[in-house]
C-alpha cells in the first residue's frame, strides 16, 4: 500500500468494532515494535473538554521556548496528518505510511482499533526524531485508553463533564475515575475541572499523586487594561469599556504569579491548566515568561471557537458536541453579541445527548438550521427537529446535509446577523472543506 488514503481504509477493517477499550493488544504491539517503555519524556491530557486546546497550547509554549516537541491529537478535521505533528507541523504522508508498514508487519494477527494502530504510529514516529517532549492527547477516557501506555511526567485532566457514558459511566463520579487513570503513582497529575468528584480526589491520594487543583492550587483571573494619559503621565487601570484588544488575564498559584497575559483563542480555564504544567516542569524545562506569552499568542486550534467573516456575516465554527461544551460556546456568544440574527447550522452524533446539548444553546439562537450527518452514527435533520419541537422551539428548516444548511443561511441571513456552526466535528468539517476559512 502505498498511499495514506489506502492505509487509513484499511486500519477500519482491522476490529469488529470502533471502540474496544483495553491496553492488552496495544501493549503486546507496543513492545514489539520496542517503543517501550517511552524514553521521552511526556505529559497526558485528557478530558471531556479541553484537552485539545490544552496538548495545543502547552505544544506552543514548549516550543517557543526552543524545545523539539511532538504533539500527538484526535479526531482529526480535514485530514489524519492534523492527529501527529513534530515541532507543530503537521507530519508528512509517507512517515505515518512507513509507520503503518511497520506495525502491520510484526502485528502478528494481533486486532487493533483504528485509534490503537494510529496511536502506536505517532510513538513510533516520535521515537525517530530527537525530540525532547511530548504531548499526547487521550481519545476516551483514559484508563483504558491506547496512549496510557506511555507513563507520562505529568497527568492532565482538562474537565469532568458527561460524555461517552455508554463507555464511560452515567455519572461524574465514574467518569472521573476512568480520567484518572492516567495518572501515576508520585508523579504530578493537574486538574481543570474547579469541582471535581471526590473520588478523583481519592484515587490521587491513594497512589500518592500530588494533584493540583484549580481554584484551590491555582487560579486565574480576567480585566480589561487601560491606558490613556494626562499630559506626561501614563495611567493604567481597569474599565468595562475598553477595547477588546485591550484585555489581559493574570494567573498565579502558591509560589508564582504572571501578570499582563494575552488572551489566548482558547478557553482561559484550559490555559491556565496549562501553565500550571509549565510551571511544574520548569525545573527540568525552563521556559521564560517571553515564551509563554508567544505561545499564548499563538496557540489556535480550527474549528474551535473559530471566527470570520463571510459576506458581512459573522461565522463561528465550534465542534461543541456535549452540554459542557454547548455551554462555553453559548458563553461566549453572549459576551460577543451581534446586531442582527443568530443563526444556527446543527449536526449532531446519534451517541451523544442531544437535547441537553441543544438546551445549553437556547438563549442564543434565533433560527435553527437542522443538517442530517451520514453515516452509522450520524443523525437525521428531522430527529434533531423532533428535539427542538420537543422544546418548543419551532424556527426550525430541515436539510439533508450541512453544506446545504449553511449554504441556506447564507443566502437568507442579512449582513449583520451572524451563523454559528457546531454539534460535531462531522459538522464543522464540511463547512471547512467548502473552502469557508480560505
Amino acid at each position: 500500500m502505498n498511499d495514506l488514503t489506502t492505509w487509513l481504509s484499511y486500519l477500519e477493517t482491522l476490529h469488529p468494532t470502533t471502540i474496544d477499550l483495553g491496553l492488552e493488544r496495544v501493549n503486546a504491539v507496543a513492545k514489539r515494535l520496542k517503543i517501550l517503555p517511552f524514553s521521552i519524556p511526556s505529559v497526558i491530557v485528557t478530558g471531556t473538554n479541553g484537552k485539545g486546546s490544552c496538548v495545543m497550547l502547552l505544544e506552543a509554549i514548549l516550543a517557543a521556548a526552543g524545545y523539539h516537541v511532538g504533539a500527538y491529537l484526535s479526531p482529526h478535521l480535514l485530514r489524519y496528518n492534523e492527529r501527529v505533528r513534530i515541532n507543530q507541523q503537521e507530519v508528512a504522508d509517507d512517515l505515518l505510511i512507513q509507520a503503518f508498514a511497520e506495525i502491520e508487519a510484526v502485528r502478528d494477527g494481533t486486532s487493533l482499533t483504528y485509534f490503537e494502530f494510529g496511536t502506536l504510529a505517532a510513538l513510533l514516529i516520535f521515537k525517530k526524531f530527537a525530540l525532547d517532549f511530548v504531548v499526547l492527547e487521550v481519545g476516551l477516557g483514559g484508563r483504558l485508553d491506547a496512549v496510557n501506555i506511555v507513563d507520562a511526567e505529568i497527568a492532565v485532566i482538562s474537565s469532568i463533564g458527561l460524555d461517552h457514558t455508554d463507555w464511560l459511566g452515567a455519572n461524574r463520579e465514574s467518569i472521573a475515575l476512568e480520567k484518572a487513570g492516567i495518572m501515576r503513582a508520585k508523579k504530578p497529575a493537574v486538574c481543570g475541572d474547579v469541582q471535581p468528584p471526590d473520588n478523583l480526589l481519592d484515587y490521587a491520594g491513594k497512589i500518592g499523586a500530588p494533584l493540583f487543583l484549580q481554584g484551590r492550587d491555582y487560579c486565574y483571573k480576567q480585566e480589561k487594561k487601560v491606558e490613556f494619559s494626562c499630559g506626561e503621565l501614563a495611567i493604567t487601570g481597569s474599565d468595562a469599556s475598553s477595547s477588546e484588544k485591550n484585555k489581559v488575564w493574570h494567573w498565579s498559584n502558591t509560589q508564582t504569579e504572571l501578570l499582563d497575559l494575552p488572551m489566548p483563542k482558547i478557553a482561559l480555564a484550559n490555559a491556565a491548566t496549562v501553565l500550571q504544567v509549565v510551571d511544574l516542569l520548569q525545573m527540568d524545562f525552563p521556559m521564560p515568561l517571553a515564551a509563554i506569552k508567544q505561545g499564548l499568542h499563538s496557540v489556535f486550534l480550527p474549528g474551535r471557537q473559530q471566527e470570520l467573516i463571510k459576506d458581512q456575516r459573522r461565522i463561528v465554527l465550534d465542534v461543541a458536541h456535549n452540554p459542557q461544551a454547548a455551554t462555553w460556546l453559548s458563553e461566549r456568544l453572549a459576551q460577543n453579541p451581534c446586531s442582527g440574527r443568530t443563526i444556527a447550522v446543527f449536526g449532531m452524533l446519534n451517541d451523544k445527548d442531544i437535547i441537553a446539548t441543544i438546551q445549553c444553546m437556547l438563549k442564543q439562537i434565533d433560527v435553527w438550521f437542522v443538517a442530517t450527518i451520514p453515516g452509522v452514527r450520524g443523525t437525521e435533520a428531522k430527529t434533531l427537529n423532533t428535539a427542538l419541537d420537543s422544546l418548543g422551539i419551532s424556527a426550525v428548516k430541515e436539510f439533508a446535509s450541512v453544506e446545504l444548511a449553511f449554504t441556506s443561511a447564507i443566502a437568507e441571513s442579512q449582513p449583520n446577523d451572524q451563523i454559528v456552526v457546531f454539534g460535531s466535528f462531522s459538522t464543522v468539517a464540511p463547512i471547512m472543506n467548502m473552502g469557508i476559512t480560505v
